[in-house]
């Protein structure tokens, strides 16, 4: 819903493709992770190279994982 109302913020398509990452749908998550980056390449920066001093490592591990599984660069 929020990426319907709000497609300018990246978190969206971010949790979007960890999230079909996990599940094993690559193709759609793929296209999530590329929006996520494309709408805001500094946000994404921000939450996925450099974990947040407020985010717990383990929720940041799980999330980078999926984008991981999605086709993250490393």
């Amino acid at each position: 819903r929020l990426i319907r109302f709000r497609p300018d913020k990246s978190n969206a398509y971010r949790f979007k493709a960890a999230a079909l990452g996990h599940l094993g749908q690559i193709e759609e998550a793929n296209r999530a992770l590329k929006m996520a980056i494309e709408v805001s390449p500094q946000n994404f920066e921000y939450f996925v190279r450099r974990r947040p001093s407020w985010m717990r490592a383990v929720d940041h591990d799980l999330q980078v994982e999926g984008l991981r599984k999605a086709g993250l660069p490393e």
